[in-house]
């Protein structure tokens, strides 16, 4: 067992690998619903990671600076993916959040992209939203089928690295040259990896 403390001095204790958002769905679920990240000792991590070690633990909702920036941050690569979705081939480079919301430097190629494909790529980043938080909450209860891939993977530098030269993800390999670890973990979103990095 691991012994948690809140921010109000409040002790529980819950099982080793719990993750904090199964603790704020031990508190309730509508607060579960409203945690878009935590703190972890003083270090902002995302909200499924599993937790190992006695903590101190603040669950980050809209309401915190650092909970904000951690969604437009979510935010900022599911617009990749439906990018991806609408135009295959796209180079993506950054999408990191700012004080007013975030953005993503994309390489359009030979795409001509106007004011009309605004409102397909919503709906497509709404979708995989959508997706993502119910793969989420599956997790989280243990109900995803047996053989389904993790939502973070660790991955050798040198294999994300060799990912990096494919046509879709150069970008990639800037990203990466700049990452000391032998080992760099990534978000992987519906069994497939992407491009993001998380040094964790």
């Amino acid at each position: 067992m691991i012994q948690v403390t809140f921010p109000d001095g409040t002790i529980r204790e819950y099982e080793k690998g719990t993750s904090a958002l199964q603790i704020a769905m031990s508190i309730s679920e509508g607060l579960a619903r409203n945690v878009l990240a935590a703190r972890v000792n003083g270090q902002v991590k995302d909200a499924v990671l599993p937790i190992n070690e006695n903590c101190e633990l603040q669950l980050l909702t809209w309401n915190d600076t650092d909970g904000k920036s951690t969604m437009w941050h979510s935010s900022a690569h599911l617009m990749a993916e439906a990018l991806e979705f609408h135009f295959p081939g796209v180079k993506l480079a950054i999408g990191p959040p700012v004080n007013s919301g975030f953005y993503y430097d994309v390489d359009f190629m030979d795409y001509s992209i106007s004011e009309k494909d605004l409102e397909k790529i919503e709906q497509k980043s709404h979708q995989f939203s959508k997706k993502f938080y119910e793969e989420i909450l599956l997790r989280e209860r243990n109900l995803l089928p047996l053989g389904s891939s993790p939502i973070f993977e660790k991955v050798a530098r040198e294999l994300l690295i060799e990912q990096g030269r494919s046509l879709t993800k150069p970008f990639l390999l800037a990203s990466t040259n700049d990452v000391d670890s032998a080992i760099i973990t990534i978000a992987c979103l519906f069994n497939q990896c992407i491009q993001v990095i998380f040094i964790l």
